[in-house]
């Protein structure tokens, strides 16, 4: 599957950083997400959330 056979509009990885995020895994988490651009195609729209909370619950 092709990006320009897809029905989706948007493509590629994106991360979401929340405040209050440790800026050592803020900054290792964008640097491997630029080196995962570089070797992998999102044919679909990835987003990563890091959030600043041990643990999260879903609504």
């Amino acid at each position: 599957m092709t990006t320009a056979n897809s029905h989706y509009p948007r493509t590629g990885l994106r991360l979401r950083c929340e405040i209050g995020v440790n800026p050592k895994v803020r900054s290792s988490c964008l640097n491997f997400a630029a080196w995962l651009r570089l070797n992998m195609e999102f044919p679909i729209r990835v987003v990563v959330y890091l959030k600043k909370n041990y643990q999260i619950k879903n609504r």
